[in-house]
């Protein structure tokens, strides 16, 4: 009858709407910039790697601007991440995770650039070698201190670059859209002392 047939369609359409929301709501759902690369695991030299490359980029980011910032270039801990000031007047804070809430600036606009970023560590006793392959700062320990951070370039890509207090190596940022040519300058440049990837 025609009810019948009104209603095996509609179940039909609502069978294949469920499923291209489905489908929708897998292709929005937060994912690694380097998920693509497939790369851990041990690479470039037989024997002991140099470095840990670990992937950063699940973890919420905000950005500050103006008010009570602090005067000079570095990173400090605030609340449960990390705030890097590389210009007067402007920061960024990366969490240690993605549920961690931001802290309160006094005065300070606040911008949540979560997902926005593809974000590294390189860590381990070869970091400078490693990151002086491609980043034109002078990583000696006596300039480039622990807290140290600057806003440079690497492989023409604009990098904010911080060294965490405490830890043997350095925290690497860019935006998103450069994940690939990013990953692929920092393992180039690590293949030399052999290092594991933890992506």
């Amino acid at each position: 009858c025609a009810a019948s047939s009104l209603f095996a369609r509609s179940s039909t359409l609502f069978s294949q709407t469920r499923t291209e929301l489905a489908l929708v709501a897998d292709r929005l759902a937060p994912r690694c910039p380097f998920d693509a690369l497939r790369v851990t695991g041990h690479h470039g030299r037989d024997g002991a790697h140099g470095v840990v490359i670990r992937d950063r980029s699940a973890r919420a980011i905000h950005a500050f601007h103006g008010g009570e910032l602090p005067a000079r270039s570095g990173c400090e801990r605030r609340g449960s991440g990390w705030l890097v000031t590389t210009a007067p007047d402007q920061a960024l804070w990366f969490a240690d995770d993605d549920e961690a809430t931001a802290p309160t600036i006094s005065g300070a606009a606040v911008t949540d650039l979560s997902g926005s970023r593809a974000s590294l560590s390189v860590e381990g006793p070869a970091w400078r070698e490693v990151v002086s392959g491609f980043l034109p700062v002078d990583l000696d320990p006596r300039v480039f201190f622990d807290g140290g951070a600057v806003a440079s370039v690497g492989g023409h890509m604009p990098l904010t670059v911080w060294r965490p207090a405490g830890r043997d190596g350095i925290e690497l940022c860019t935006y998103r859209s450069y994940a690939g040519s990013f990953w692929h300058m920092v393992e180039h440049s690590a293949r030399m002392v052999g290092f594991e990837a933890i992506v």
